[in-house]
């Protein structure tokens, strides 16, 4: 009995640690605004603007050197401000390196193998029934992203 009683235990944690995925920027979803809005200052970004789309998009601040160069980061939260539901960062393209080789090897470090699709010609990651990320060029192919979302029910 004691035995089955560690497995559920041990599964629980195993749950609830793969829900806390962390991401970019030390990101999680259900984070507040505020820790956030921390994370972003640490990492060299400071607040933007508020998107038309409901977004909160932060830029680099120049006070810290990125190997890939960022261009923006758009952080979506419910109800407001409340709980972080997804965010992306979307980098400038250079003809110095391999902006989507970086990327995808930086991603598959933190998130273990991804899946690519290639009629879509993108990169995705499941971390659970509602949780996934998805890295591939903008609609314009100017820029690389990765976005984190969340997925709700009807």
């Amino acid at each position: 009995m004691k035995k089955v009683l560690f497995v559920i235990v041990l599964c629980l944690l195993v749950l609830g640690i793969k829900a806390q995925t962390t991401g970019l920027f030390d990101l999680r979803f259900g984070d507040s605004y505020s820790m956030c809005k921390g994370n972003m200052f640490c990492g060299g970004l400071n607040y933007y603007l508020q998107a038309d789309d409901g977004g909160v998009i932060f830029i680099p601040d120049n006070s810290r050197y990125f190997s890939t160069k960022i261009d923006h980061v758009t952080l979506y939260f419910d109800n407001g401000n409340e709980h972080l539901t997804g965010w992306n960062v979307s980098y400038t393209l250079s003809d110095n390196y391999d902006v989507e080789k970086r990327i995808t090897a930086l991603l598959k470090d933190l998130h273990g193998d991804y899946v690519y699709h290639l009629f879509g010609k993108f990169y995705s990651w499941d971390f659970d029934d509602t949780h996934a990320l998805e890295a591939g060029y903008n609609d314009d192919g100017d820029l690389f992203y990765a976005e984190y979302g969340t997925i709700f029910g009807d």
